[in-house]
């Protein structure tokens, strides 16, 4: 097969990898598997052909989440544009000085210096953007305990870091440039990463403790209406299962956007919760999208055992209103 065959393959392999290991429901192990045909392909093709190949990878994979930027009430379409261009020319960037440091027979370097670039860039935007940073390699793992035990001591940005690392060392040991011993370095920080997270006991409990309880329906349900017999049976679906929680749990938490209200259904569903709360004696915490036309907020509805619920408003970027603290509702 010829060079351009092995690039068409390799953007073709990276991009689907991507798509399915990122975005918004990501598989967290394809996150490990996606820059890997990459990296094995920066050293064999001309840098401009590197450089080509990894945008267009990470550009194609990211295509789940153009949608969401697009049609999203908090995200300004520049904003979402410039958040996945932007993402597509770091990892292309981080490819290329990938490729620069092997070419030059600098096998490890090349493995440390390209993850590194990419977290550093990332830990630079999130500091200097006041709404944060979405999006990133760390999120695709939060739902695997082992990596979190990582996240636990070096923050997210370990986890960053070694999601990337891992696929550039491999890349680097299996390089044309890096022979004999060079190769091993690379390959034994693999071996001792991914063996750290396998076989690192969990520290062991200490100091107070809080009974969380999530609650989700089996399906993907976005925004029902309460004002709507679809909604009032999902208000009262979730009541029931709060009811028959164990004791001993003190919150409750539901998913984002479970419901939409405007100013006539608030109130239902505020005192749904507030009962089954008091009832309880537990905090219940839903998502909310508001739809009154002078509001457009994605909220969190807080619901405390004693007291006035509430509402906590998401950054809006780019809105007439940005919220830092929650509105109190009438109880």
């Amino acid at each position: 097969m010829t060079k351009l065959g092995w690039a068409l393959v390799a953007t073709a392999a990276s991009g689907v990898l991507f798509f399915f290991g990122t975005g918004l429901d990501p598989v967290p192990e394809l996150a490990w598997l996606a820059p890997l045909p990459i990296f094995l392909l920066a050293p064999r093709v001309p840098g401009a052909a590197a450089f080509t190949c990894a945008f267009a990878a990470y550009l194609g994979g990211s295509t789940g989440t153009w949608s969401y930027f697009w049609h999203s009430l908090s995200v300004p379409r520049p904003a979402g544009i410039a958040i996945i261009g932007g993402s597509a020319l770091l990892f292309a960037l981080s490819v290329t000085l990938f490729r620069l440091l092997i070419r030059r027979g600098h096998g490890f370097l090349a493995a440390l210096t390209a993850p590194a670039l990419w977290t550093v860039a990332l830990y630079a935007v999130s500091r200097l953007n006041p709404t944060g940073l979405m999006g990133t390699l760390m999120t695709t793992q939060a739902d695997r305990p082992s990596v979190l035990r990582l996240a636990a001591v070096t923050g997210g940005w370990g986890v960053e870091f070694l999601v990337l690392f891992v696929p550039a060392a491999v890349a680097a040991a299996l390089a044309p440039r890096v022979r004999g011993l060079a190769r091993l370095p690379g390959l034994v920080a693999v071996a001792a990463a991914l063996g750290g997270l396998v076989f690192w006991p969990l520290p062991p409990l200490t100091g107070p403790t809080t009974r969380i309880a999530l609650v989700a329906p089996g399906q993907s349900r976005w925004a029902v209406d309460v004002a709507t017999p679809d909604g009032q049976a999902l208000v009262q679906s979730y009541v029931d299962q709060i009811g028959r929680l164990p004791d001993g749990v003190q919150a409750v938490v539901l998913p984002e956007a479970a419901f939409a209200v405007d100013e006539t259904s608030r109130p239902r569903l505020v005192d749904a919760f507030t009962q089954v709360a008091r009832t309880r004696n537990l905090d219940v915490v839903a998502g909310v999208l508001d739809t009154t036309p002078a509001g457009r907020f994605n909220t969190a509805l807080a619901v405390p055992p004693s007291g006035s619920p509430v509402e906590y408003h998401k950054w809006h970027n780019g809105g007439s209103k940005n919220i830092a603290s929650g509105t109190e509702l009438a109880p």
